[in-house]
């Protein structure tokens, strides 16, 4: 059940935006950035933002990896791993 573009694109613009808000992909894209908003004030709160900032770009980086590689099927190549071990390296040294 995704939106077909050709399908709604002639709609009127409230029929158009309910079309598109009651899609699960979209309703879970705004359901995971509200959580994931709710996490990071919570570890904001926990962690000096010195140390919590990097490590949530470290792991975002380490996710779209392997977001990439699951879904999009991009290859991971020694380069890519090579740096995503510098980066687990760093957020365990930096969160000492």
């Amino acid at each position: 059940m995704s939106i077909n573009v050709v399908e709604i694109q002639n709609l009127p613009l409230l029929p158009r935006l309910l079309k598109y808000f009651s899609d699960p992909f979209i309703l879970s894209a705004y359901a995971t950035a509200f959580l994931s908003s709710l996490v990071w004030m919570y570890v904001v709160t926990k962690l000096p933002l010195a140390v919590a900032f990097p490590v949530y770009i470290g792991i975002t980086f380490l996710l779209v990896i392997v977001g990439g590689w699951q879904f999009l099927a991009e290859e991971i190549t020694v380069m890519r791993l090579v740096s995503a071990t510098l980066i687990l390296s760093g957020i365990a040294l930096g969160v000492k």
